[in-house]
């Protein structure tokens, strides 16, 4: 399909995209969204990043032997600990330095947005 062609090459989907999305390119959370704005739902303005640079960022930041690893102690423990233990393995990814392409990328498309959604309450 050529939607999946595309997204090949795309490493941020906007969020109101028209395109055919591959659901094992993004989460469930955002391709939730995008099929509701496909419908005519309103949805918040925004864009998501693929899972491949998802995966090149936990690469570039050494975390994924840490996520192996997290998954491996997860399966030992107990419900209360798992809260935990999942809430620094998220801390050490968002805290984590995104690779440089990445970071231009995502300044790009958040400049493209700031722009259209100011062209929106304008007019």
């Amino acid at each position: 399909m050529q939607g999946d062609f595309i997204l090949n090459q795309v490493r941020i989907v906007p969020l109101d995209t028209t395109l055919h999305i591959d659901k094992t390119a993004i989460g469930p959370k955002a391709l939730s969204l995008i099929h509701l704005g496909q419908i005519g739902l309103k949805i918040p303005a925004g864009f998501c990043i693929t899972a491949t640079v998802f995966r090149e960022h936990l690469e570039h930041n050494n975390l994924l032997d840490r996520l192996k690893a997290v998954v491996d102690e997860l399966a030992k423990t107990g419900s209360q600990a798992k809260e935990k233990i999942l809430s620094t393995l998220r801390q050490a990814i968002l805290q984590a330095p995104m690779a440089e392409t990445s970071r231009q990328e995502t300044r790009r498309k958040r400049s493209a947005e700031k722009r259209r959604r100011y062209i929106l309450f304008k007019v």
